[in-house]
């Protein structure tokens, strides 16, 4: 019977204390993730909404991807995701 490694959640509502804004922590914290990869799914919520406007998301999407990871990204209803929806491998998930 093959395993498969137990998924890893990515919660940005949790910060790490520091003296750096939040989306600094969060993109710390994800880069952190990166190092780490195991292959296992990652579910990441509480993260896009929280970085500044001007921060591309693109580039870490697509770090992520490079990990051969599956990528599970949570945002809420409001969330402008309609750029980064023609990325085939990250799937999003609305909260209510």
């Amino acid at each position: 019977m093959q395993t498969h490694p137990d998924p890893q959640i990515f919660n940005g509502a949790v910060l790490p204390a520091g003296f750096a804004g939040a989306g600094d922590l969060l993109l710390r914290q994800l880069q952190e993730i990166l190092a780490t990869a195991d292959g296992s799914p990652l579910y990441i919520l509480n993260f896009l909404e929280r970085l500044d406007e001007s921060v591309d998301p693109r580039p870490m999407i697509e770090a992520l991807n490079a990990t051969g990871r599956p990528i599970f990204l949570a945002v809420p209803p409001y969330y402008p995701i309609n750029t980064l929806e023609e990325l085939p491998y990250v799937t999003f998930i609305r909260t209510h």
